[in-house]
C-alpha cells in the first residue's frame, strides 16, 4: 500500500516530525516500510491555463495551444488527445528538468524547440512526466483539489506536489491499518495527538432520506448499514485522487467510481453506489436478508440481488445500476470562470454562516482535500431565514425541463471478517476480490466517518443534492462486544519490566482502548476499539503495549531457562528397548516376538519357576501352551532349532518381552542367543570361527554397554556349570532407580576433580546372566554349541550428560604381582579403584603369567588435573597400590 505525508495530515497533525521520524514509528510499531521517495516537482514547472487550441498546420496529431502562466501567454505544441481549451495544465517552462523515465537515464531538461515548422517555448505535463503515477495517456488536468489554482504557481509551491511517499507492508492482522485512517491512527497513538475525523455536515435540504428510500430488514442480521441518497447532476475528477489511487491500482474509468474507491482508501469503510432509474417509483425499496447459502445480501424490491455484504456487487437483472455514465460524460473540471460551477446542495448566503461549496472550493477557501480543517469546523445548523430559500433551491433543482440528474443510493457496511471468511471458506462463491480482500482483514466499522468523507467529496466535486438524514440498520448488542479482563502486573512480566499501571492504561488509551479499572485493584477489564478485531486476548493487550512502549526500552536480561525432561516413564522405557533393540540390529541379530504362553514342562526341564497352581491359566490355547512364560530363552533355542533344521545353521536372535515370575508378576527381560559359528566359512578363516564366551561378551558389550562379569554362587541348570557369570552394570543405568536417585544423577557437580573421582568409583548393579548353552540341554535340541544372555532388569538410557576432562595427557603404568588364582579380579579392581589413591582413574587386566606361580600385570591409569605428574609422584602412588594389594589380598611385586 502507497500513501503519503500529505493523505496522512488530513488525519493528524504532523508538523514537527522528520520523514525519518515518521518512519522509524512504523518501523517500530510494527508497519514495516519497504519504501521512501520524495516528490517534488521541478521549480519551472507551473500552472497554466489553456486559452486556445487550434489544429498544427503541417501535423495531424499535433496542436497549437496558447497557455497563460499569468505574466505571460506561450505558445506550446502538444500532442495530447485530450488537451482542450480552459484547463488548467501543468506546464514545463524551458529550463525546466523532468526526472527520468528510469534509473539509468539523467534528467529531461525542457529547451525552446521547433516542431515541425511551429515553435514551442514549453511543455504541457502529464502526470508521469513530472514524477507522479500515470493516470491517462494524455496530459495532466489539474483541478481545485490541489488547492487554489494560481497562474504562473509554481507546482512545488502546492503540498501535494512537494511531499513524501511510503510504501508500507502489514500483517495479514492488521486490517485496521488498510487504509491512511488506520496508519494515522497509529501515529496519533505513538505522538500521543488526536485524530481529526470528518463531520457531518448538516444538509440544507428540507427533503429527508425516508421520503426516497425505505430499508426492510427480513431477519436478524450480524451486518451494520448505513444509507444516504444523492441527486447528482454532474461529478467532477480530482486529480489528487486519480494519483493516489493509480499509485494502488485501483483507478477506474469512472469518475463516481474512483470518489467512492478514494473513500475506502481513505477511511476503510465499504461503499457500495446503486443508481436508480429515472422512472422509479419513490420511496426505493431495499431488503436486506439471508440468501441460500447464509451470505447477508441486499435486493431490491423485486427480490434481485443488488450485492453480497463484504463479497461482490454489481448484480445484474435488477432496476438498480452501476452504470453513472450520465452524469460523467463530458464532465469538466469546474473553473473559476464559470458560474454553472456553484453547488446544488444550498446556496451561499452574505452571511457570517459558513457554508463549503464548490464555488468556494475552486477559490481555495474550502478544499476538499483539507479535511483536518474543514472537520474542526462546527456542524452547520440551518437558520429560520434559511429555509424558505432552502426549499425554493430544492424545488428549483427537481423542476428543470430536462431532468439529466441521477439518483444515487449510498450504502456503508460493515460485517465481521471471522463471519465473512467462515463463510467464504464452506462455499466458494464469486467475488470482488479488492472486496474481500479488506473485509476477510477486517474493514473499518465507523460507517459514519465514511459516509461523511464522501458526502463531502461530493459537496465539492459534483454537483448534486445531498438528502438530509441517514437510513441506518444495526442489530448488534452490547453483549456481542469483546471484554477482556487483563491485569496490570502480568503485562509488566511478560514484557520483562516493571511498568507502573499509570503508564500501560495512559498508552492503551492513546490507542483508543476503553479501560475499565477499580481504584487500586490490579485487575482491569479493557475493551478494544471496535476496528481491531485481532484483539482477543490479554497477551494481544501485552502486544498492543510493547509495540508502542518500544522494545528499546526494554533492558536486555539473558534468558535463563532450565528445560526440564518431558518424556514419561512408560515413554522412556519405550526408547531405551528400541534403542537396545536397534542395537542388537547392528551387531547382526535378528528380533523374535514369541508367544507369553509356554509349555510348563519345558521350563521345568529349563530348571524356571513356574506359575503357582492356583494362578495357572484355567483354559490354555493348547497343551503346548499351557502357562505364562518365566524365561525367553527357550522359545529362542526352538527358533534356533527350527533354523538349524531347514540349513541356517548359523544363528543370532534376541526378543524383549515380558516374563511372569510364580506370583505372576509381569517383568520385562531382554535375551540374546546364538548357535553355530560366529563368522562364515571365508577367508581368513576357511572353516569358520567358532562362537567363544569372551567374543560374545564382546558383542554383548556393544549392546547393553560396558559391563562386569562376576561368577555365579550357583549356576543356573540350563547354563553350562563353567562357563557361566553374573552381568553387573553401573548402577546409574539401571531403570529401576527412582526418581529421586534419577535427580540426584542429574545434578551438576561442584568441580571436575570431584566428578573424575566418581566416576572412577561407580558402584555396580546385577542385572543378568551371560553363559554357555548346558551341553545336556544343546544335546536334547541337536543345535551346535551355543551362548546366551539374559537380562533381568533392562539398563536405561542414561541421560546425556558432559563429563570433565583433564587438558593433560594421562600416564600408564604396568604392575605385575604375585597373587592367589582364586581371587576373582573384580575384587581386586574394586579395592583399587576404592582406595582413594590420588589421580588414579582406571585399573584393568593386561596379562597373565602361570608359570613359577601365578602372576597378574594391572595397567594403571592416572591422570592430572592441575599439573602433570613427575616420576616421584607416579612412583608414590603406585606404591600405595602396591601396598594395598599386599595388605589386602597378600599379593608381591615380581622381580
Amino acid at each position: 500500500m502507497i500513501i503519503s505525508t500529505y493523505l496522512l495530515s488530513q488525519f493528524v497533525n504532523l508538523e514537527g516530525y522528520d520523514i525519518d521520524k515518521i518512519t522509524k514509528v512504523l518501523n517500530d510499531i510494527g508497519i514495516e516500510v519497504e519504501k521512501v521517495w520524495k516528490l517534488q516537482v521541478s521549480k519551472r514547472v507551473v500552472v497554466g491555463k489553456v486559452v486556445s487550441k487550434s489544429p498544427h498546420p503541417n501535423a495531424d496529431k499535433l496542436s497549437v495551444c496558447q497557455v497563460d502562466i499569468g505574466s505571460q501567454t506561450l505558445q506550446i505544441v502538444c500532442g495530447a488527445k485530450n488537451v482542450a481549451q480552459n484547463q488548467f495544465v501543468a506546464l514545463a517552462l524551458e529550463g525546466a528538468k523532468l526526472p527520468p523515465k528510469d534509473e539509468k537515464s539523467a534528467f529531461f531538461e525542457i529547451k525552446q524547440s521547433v516542431l515541425r515548422g511551429v515553435t514551442s517555448y514549453g511543455m504541457i505535463c502529464s502526470s508521469s512526466e513530472i514524477g507522479c503515477a500515470k493516470t491517462n495517456d494524455g496530459i495532466m488536468v489539474l483541478d481545485s483539489s490541489v488547492g487554489e489554482l494560481e497562474l504562473g504557481r509554481e507546482l512545488s509551491d502546492y503540498p501535494f506536489f512537494n511531499q513524501y511517499f511510503l510504501e508500507v507492508s502489514l500483517t495479514p492482522n492488521r486490517g485496521d491499518c488498510l487504509c491512511v485512517l488506520g496508519i494515522a491512527r497509529e501515529l496519533a497513538g505513538v505522538f500521543d495527538t488526536y485524530i481529526s475525523l470528518p463531520r457531518e455536515r448538516e444538509s440544507a435540504v428540507a427533503l429527508g432520506v425516508g421520503r426516497v428510500l425505505n430499508i426492510i430488514a427480513k431477519c436478524n442480521i450480524d451486518s451494520l448499514l448505513l444509507y444516504k441518497v444523492a441527486k447528482i447532476e454532474k461529478v467532477y475528477p480530482s486529480i489528487i485522487e486519480e494519483i493516489i489511487l493509480s499509485y494502488n491500482g485501483l483507478l477506474s474509468k469512472s469518475i463516481l467510481e474512483n470518489h467512492k474507491n478514494f473513500t475506502i482508501f481513505m477511511t476503510g469503510v465499504l461503499l457500495d453506489i446503486y443508481a436508480l432509474p429515472s422512472n422509479t417509483v419513490l420511496p426505493a425499496t431495499l431488503k436486506v436478508q439471508k440468501d441460500e447459502k447464509g451470505f447477508e445480501c441486499v435486493y431490491d424490491k423485486e427480490d434481485n440481488k443488488l450485492c453480497v455484504i463484504g463479497v461482490k456487487t454489481s448484480f445484474k437483472g435488477s432496476d438498480f445500476s452501476s452504470d453513472f455514465s450520465i452524469i460523467e460524460e463530458g464532465a469538466k473540471t469546474p473553473n473559476t470562470d464559470s458560474a454553472q460551477s456553484a453547488s446544488k446542495s444550498a446556496k451561499s448566503k452574505e452571511s457570517n454562516t459558513e457554508v463549503a461549496t464548490n464555488s468556494e472550493a475552486i477559490n481555495g477557501d474550502a478544499s476538499d482535500f483539507a479535511p483536518q480543517k474543514k472537520y474542526e469546523l462546527e456542524s452547520f445548523v440551518g437558520r429560520d431565514d434559511d429555509e424558505q430559500d432552502s426549499e425554493q433551491d430544492t424545488q428549483d433543482f427537481e423542476d428543470k425541463e430536462e431532468d439529466t440528474s441521477l439518483l444515487v443510493v449510498i450504502q456503508a457496511s460493515f460485517l465481521s471478517p471471522h463471519i465473512i471468511a467462515q463463510s467464504l471458506f464452506t462455499h466458494k462463491i464469486p467475488q470482488d476480490k479488492a472486496t474481500t480482500y479488506r473485509s476477510i482483514r477486517g474493514a473499518n466499522p465507523q460507517l459514519f466517518v465514511g459516509m461523511n468523507f464522501f458526502c463531502e467529496i461530493l459537496h465539492s466535486r459534483s454537483d448534486c443534492l445531498l438528502y438530509s438524514g441517514y437510513q441506518e440498520l444495526e442489530m448488534q448488542e452490547a453483549k456481542d462486544r469483546i471484554v477482556i479482563t487483563a491485569s496490570f502486573e502480568a503485562i509488566s512480566q511478560a514484557v520483562g519490566k516493571s511498568v507502573s499501571k499509570e503508564q500501560i492504561a495512559q498508552i492503551l488509551k492513546q490507542l483508543d482502548f476503553r479501560i475499565e479499572a477499580n481504584g487500586e485493584a490490579d485487575i482491569f477489564r479493557i475493551i478494544p476499539p471496535a476496528y481491531r478485531h485481532d484483539i482477543h486476548s490479554q497477551q494481544d493487550i501485552t502486544e498492543e503495549f510493547l509495540r508502542v512502549y518500544g522494545i528499546a526500552n526494554i533492558p536486555l536480561v539473558p534468558y535463563l531457562g532450565i528445560q526440564p525432561h518431558t518424556h514419561t516413564p512408560t515413554l522412556k522405557s519405550y526408547l531405551n528397548k528400541r534403542d537396545l533393540a536397534t542395537r542388537a540390529l547392528a551387531s547382526g541379530f535378528y528380533e523374535c516376538i514369541h508367544f507369553l504362553f509356554q509349555q510348563k514342562s519345558t521350563l521345568q526341564e529349563w530348571g524356571y519357576d513356574t506359575l503357582e497352581s492356583s494362578l495357572e491359566l484355567s483354559n490354555p490355547i493348547t497343551t503346548e501352551l499351557d502357562t505364562l512364560r518365566s524365561s525367553l530363552l527357550p522359545a529362542l533355542f526352538e527358533t534356533i532349532k527350527r533354523n538349524q533344521n531347514i540349513g541356517y545353521k548359523n544363528a543370532r536372535l534376541f526378543e524383549i518381552g515380558a516374563v511372569y515370575d510364580a506370583k505372576r508378576e509381569q517383568k520385562e527381560h531382554f535375551a540374546l542367543a546364538v548357535s553355530g559359528l560366529e563368522r562364515g566359512e571365508s577367508y581368513p578363516y576357511p572353516k569358520g570361527k567358532k562362537w567363544d564366551f569372551y567374543s560374545f561378551c564382546e558383542v554383548l558389550s556393544s549392546i547393553i554397554g560396558e559391563f562386569r562379569l562376576s561368577k555365579p554362587s550357583t549356576p543356573p541348570s540350563q547354563a553350562h556349570p563353567y562357563i557361566c557369570a553374573e552381568v553387573f552394570v553401573p548402577s546409574q543405568k539401571s531403570i529401576a532407580l527412582d526418581s529421586s536417585q534419577e535427580a540426584q544423577e542429574s545434578q551438576a557437580q561442584d568441580n571436575q576433580e570431584k566428578d573424575l573421582e566418581q566416576s572412577s568409583q561407580t558402584l555396580w548393579r546385577k542385572v543378568g546372566i551371560v553363559a554357555k548353552l548346558n551341553p545336556t540341554l544343546q544335546a536334547k535340541l541337536e543345535i551346535d554349541e551355543s551362548f546366551f544372555a539374559e537380562i533381568y532388569e533392562i539398563p536405561s538410557l542414561a541421560v546425556s550428560k558432559a563429563l570433565p576432562t583433564s587438558r593433560l595427557h594421562a600416564n600408564e603404568r604396568d604392575i605385575t604381582v604375585l597373587i592367589d588364582k582364586d581371587i576373582p579380579f573384580i575384587d581386586i579392581q574394586e579395592a583399587i579403584l576404592q582406595a582413594g589413591i590420588e589421580n588414579l582413574f582406571k585399573a584393568y587386566p593386561l596379562d597373565i603369567y602361570e608359570k613359577d606361580g601365578f602372576a597378574l600385570t594391572i595397567r594403571l591409569v592416572f591422570v592430572p588435573q592441575h599439573s602433570s605428574l613427575s616420576e616421584e609422584e607416579l612412583s608414590s602412588r603406585i606404591q600405595a597400590v602396591l601396598a594395598l594389594l599386599e595388605s589386602t589380598f597378600g599379593a608381591k611385586l615380581k622381580v
